[in-house]
């Protein structure tokens, strides 16, 4: 069964004033089909809709992209974030998806070549396993992972320095707006994802 969320609800349980969540919604969404039928009409939001203004709103308020950014930013990722599992019902496309235990993403903002269009590069850094050990007596943090880079063709030639650098912790993102929700984490594929601590 497909589990809708009315705006309110939302906004009280992830802990966001209804008036930013509704100004988000209608930036970051299209326009709600029902919503000019009925006078008085609350938005419905499925789980993938709720978790794009949600992320839309992280990339606002924690990270201070423009409304304009981060729409391209969402509009850039959303292939990578099906493919990896972060929508319901997607399975992540990689070979191995259970060695993956968690995502970051490093979004560098670079003055395109008009200065005029937004352009963005992603590292993500995929990991595959942390631990922690005591070694000469002190802790020690190991980690193997894998690195990405998606873009706008600026890994050829010389680069400019990059204007603006966030880095966003995905899949906790995804955690924290899942454990809010009280939704079930076989939803998201890369929630059931463990980390390896050989």
């Amino acid at each position: 069964m497909i589990r809708y969320f009315l705006g309110r609800e939302l906004a009280h349980r992830l802990e966001i004033p209804l008036a930013r969540w509704k100004r988000w919604g209608r930036e970051f969404l299209p326009p709600d089909p029902l919503g000019g039928l009925q006078s008085g009409y609350a938005r419905h939001y499925s789980i993938d809709q709720a978790f794009t203004v949600f992320l839309a709103g992280q990339l606002v308020s924690r990270s201070r992209f423009s409304i304009p950014e981060s729409r391209q930013i969402l509009s850039d990722l959303d292939p990578w974030l099906t493919g990896e599992g972060y929508r319901t019902g997607t399975t992540a496309e990689s070979d191995d998806p259970a060695t993956v235990c968690e995502h970051l993403i490093l979004i560098d903002h670079r003055p395109s070549s008009s200065g005029r269009t937004l352009a963005f590069d992603y590292t993500i850094r995929s990991i595959l396993a942390h631990r922690r050990r005591t070694g000469q007596g002190r802790q020690i943090e190991e980690e193997r992972y894998l690195t990405t880079r998606l873009g706008n063709g600026h890994s050829t030639g010389s680069q400019s320095p990059p204007r603006q650098q966030q880095l966003i912790w995905i899949t906790r993102i995804l955690l924290h707006f899942s454990v809010c929700l009280e939704l079930n984490s076989h939803l998201f594929s890369v929630l059931q994802r463990q980390p390896d601590e050989r």
